[in-house]
């Protein structure tokens, strides 16, 4: 009997977190505009983990990531993604070269493309109150800060206002 109780709370528990990762997926993808990253990528093969590691394994703050250029000659830059060799992406580094075909450890990757950011359409709520006092008299609508409450005595609308405001 226990056992049957533990498996039906382990089974809500597992349900409830799919469900909550579900919610959070990208949907809609096929008719979204895309850019596929398919193609030569610039690539370092990092085997002592030079690009993230520090001498005693803390994160560098200047690491492969930050993708530095040397300014001078005393700038201690170690790597170049510009002058590095090129791997094919999606694809594995091993049978692309012969000399990384037993490579098994990190290999950074870079690729560098435009993206235009569109600013999100700006929309704007408004509360009417509407009260089954009196009949509906003409009043103006007044932006009002919402807030969720149990009894919400107004008519929420919600419109795109992107062609009329400045």
């Amino acid at each position: 009997m226990k056992v049957a109780k533990l498996s039906c709370v382990l089974l809500l528990f597992f349900a409830i977190n799919a469900y909550s990762l579900e919610r959070n997926l990208i949907i809609n993808v096929d008719n979204r505009s895309t850019v596929s990253l398919n193609g030569k990528w610039r690539a370092i093969i990092d085997p002592y983990e030079n690009g993230y590691y520090d001498y005693r394994y803390l994160p560098k703050k200047n690491g492969y990531f930050k993708n530095a250029k040397a300014r001078n000659k005393t700038d201690l830059i170690e790597y170049d993604f510009d002058k590095s060799e090129t791997l094919n992406v999606p694809g594995d580094w091993n049978s692309q070269q012969d000399k990384h075909f037993f490579y098994e450890g990190t290999v950074w990757y870079k690729r560098s493309f435009d993206y235009q950011r569109k600013p999100p359409p700006r929309q704007a709520r408004f509360a009417e109150s509407r009260r089954a006092e009196g009949p509906a008299s003409p009043m103006a609508i007044k932006p009002q800060a919402i807030l969720p409450t149990a009894r919400m005595p107004f008519a929420q609308t919600r419109f795109p206002v992107s062609g009329l405001l400045p």
